[in-house]
């Protein structure tokens, strides 16, 4: 009887003891002179996020009942803001240009994906970050023109506990944000979408 009561204590043990904690990303990690540009675009441009792009995020349970959320969409439209104004001379969010273009950014994907492999002393972390997102191009009359799918990737692997697991989810997270960035230049504004 008593290892059944003790089994029991240890369940409600963890359950009380399940937290949860925010993982903010390092903006510095991603500085903007990192993003390929090749020409500065001087088409007017305005632009917006949908509903919800910022509000986006991810969500990996460590065995020790801690609960790591990861804020991917607020970083990354913080990093597509980056990218759109050090790629267009004339870039103004949410108010659209009579003679240019609106740019519609939406994140279809923010996941992060955990692999386990346990040691005999600490556990091995893979963690894998995908953001999935589109931008619609609109004319001057809000007619569609394009639609190019943006993307970032990110792996990273850690050994040790749970704060080890946290490693790896904000290093895979910051590589995929800045590379859904560097992905906007290369396709939109290097891409000639809207020369």
């Amino acid at each position: 009887m008593a290892g059944k009561n003790g089994a029991c204590l240890i369940a409600l043990a963890l359950l009380l003891g399940a937290c949860s904690s925010r993982i903010a990303l390092n903006e510095a990690s991603f500085p903007i002179q990192d993003l390929p540009g090749q020409h500065l675009v001087q088409t007017p441009v305005a632009y917006s996020f949908a509903p919800g792009f910022a509000k986006q995020n991810a969500q990996i349970a460590c065995s020790l009942g801690v609960n790591y959320t990861t804020d991917l969409g607020a970083s990354a439209e913080e990093r597509l803001q980056q990218a759109i104004h050090s790629s267009f001379a004339h870039a103004q969010q949410e108010t659209p240009t009579p003679h240019g273009y609106t740019l519609a950014l939406s994140l279809q994907t923010a996941d992060e994906q955990v692999s386990v492999k346990g040691g005999m002393w600490d556990n091995k972390y893979t963690v894998d970050t995908t953001l999935k997102g589109t931008v619609q191009v609109l004319n001057a009359q809000g007619r569609p023109v394009q639609v190019v799918p943006i993307t970032g990737q990110g792996s990273n692997t850690v050994a040790g506990s749970c704060g080890a697991l946290k490693r790896a989810m904000v290093q895979a997270s910051e590589k995929a944000v800045a590379q859904i960035g560097n992905d906007f230049v290369a396709k939109v504004a290097n891409g000639h979408v809207l020369n």
